[in-house]
Order: structure tokens, then sequence, then C-alpha cells
């Protein structure tokens, strides 16, 4: 991400080396074959391909600790860890501001306690009126917005 900051010399994003979840802390970040396989619940393919330590924060409180605005469109893509993440940021996206989430879900990667439908059940209890979930191979996507289809 860095890299690619830098080549298309964008100067309005800053690249933190962080995992998003309910609480401030620290987890397990399980490698994955590919970077984006990488999962904080479990390893991706059953096997040890490496780990290493994360901090993980909470999105509530970094918005509010760094006096960020309510973000606009949130998109979550992040193998497992969906509903954690949208735990940790129930303030920002119950925010009117808030008017789009895009979020990709892996139904069987989900810890155990979580169902597929906690997802969309979470972005309704916050004011989002129109959610869709289109499956995709595996996963499925989650659109929920604000203001309409």
């Amino acid at each position: 991400m860095r890299d690619n900051i830098e080549l298309n010399g964008v100067t309005n994003i800053t690249a933190l080396n962080k995992a998003v979840g309910e609480t401030h802390g620290t987890a397990q970040l399980n490698m994955g074959e590919e970077n984006a396989d990488s999962s904080l619940v479990r390893s991706p393919t059953g096997r040890d391909l490496g780990h290493e330590t994360v901090e993980v924060i909470s999105m509530d409180e970094f918005i509010g600790a760094e006096q960020l605005p309510v973000p606009h469109v949130v998109k979550i893509d992040v193998e497992d860890f969906e509903y954690s993440v949208m735990q940790g940021m129930r303030r920002t996206l119950a925010e009117p501001a808030c008017k789009l989430v895009c979020c990709e879900v892996h139904p069987s990667l989900l810890p155990p306690e979580i169902s597929p439908q906690s997802i969309p059940a979470v972005l309704g209890s916050l004011g989002f009126q129109y959610i869709d979930a289109c499956p995709r191979k595996d996963t499925f996507h989650v659109f929920a917005s604000k203001t309409g289809p």
C-alpha cells in the first residue's frame, strides 16, 4: 500500500500498520498464502504459514482520538473479522453522515458464534435501511445504505 501511495504521488492518505477490531489490544495475524488471505481469526489454510502480533484498534476510538470526520462510505474486507470491525465502529456507523457500507463476508470462515445474518442485522440496527446481500462464489457482499438503493 505504501508503495502504491508513493508511486501515485497521493498525499491525502496515511497508511497505518494496525488492524481494526472491537477493542484496543493486540491479536495474532495468521498469514495466508497470499497477503490478502491473512486472518485474525484462524489460519486460512488450516496450516501454520506463520503469524505476527499486530496492534488492534477500535475505529470509534481512533476517529475520536484523531478528531477525524465521520466517513461517508466504509469498505470492510477483513477475512473473517467483519463483525468485530463493525462492533468497534458502531458509533461511527450510526452517524447520519455515514451513508454507505460495502462489506465482503466469508460465511465459512466466520467465528462459530457469528452467523452470516449477523452482519446485515448489525447494519440494520445502526440505521441502514436498504440492505442487499449479493452472493459471489464462496462469499457474499453486503451493500447497506441509509439513503436508498
